[in-house]
């Protein structure tokens, strides 16, 4: 049973660093459409092509 227990404290680290999901962050992803592979992100089809005009 004891490593059972390390096992889960170890799964648990993971998700310290991990924003949680807000009111207002969650509405704000309602814009956003596509995974931005560069910047780790989402990012709406408006960004896209302002990043390809470029």
């Amino acid at each position: 049973m004891e490593k059972k227990v390390g096992a889960q404290s170890g799964k648990q680290e993971v998700f310290h660093s991990i924003k949680p999901v807000t009111l207002r962050s969650s509405l704000r992803t309602v814009r956003l459409k596509l995974w931005d592979e560069h910047r780790k992100r989402l990012i709406s089809f408006s960004e896209l092509r302002k990043s390809a005009a470029v």
